[in-house]
């Protein structure tokens, strides 16, 4: 909770409107999930938020999930 808790603004880049996202994107790493997938592209699948959400996921001394769309994950595998 407390990794959920430094997601949300006023430190961390998620508006406060964002803590079951922040709570999300906490849980999965701290769990060790490979991947969190998700349609919401406002504050998970964001490619502009992620390397922000990952550094902060990493100074807890967690490794990251990876954020993406089932979409994205699929296309990533087509290859197999």
């Amino acid at each position: 909770m407390e990794l959920a808790k430094r997601l949300v603004e006023p430190a961390g880049p998620l508006p406060r409107k964002a803590e079951a996202d922040a709570t999300h994107i906490a849980f999965a790493s701290v769990y060790e999930c490979d991947y969190l997938l998700t349609w919401n592209f406002k504050h998970i699948a964001n490619a502009l938020l992620q390397p922000v959400l990952y550094q902060i996921i990493q100074s807890y001394g967690y490794q990251p999930s990876l954020l993406c769309t089932p979409e994205q994950l699929l296309t990533g595998y087509g290859h197999l």
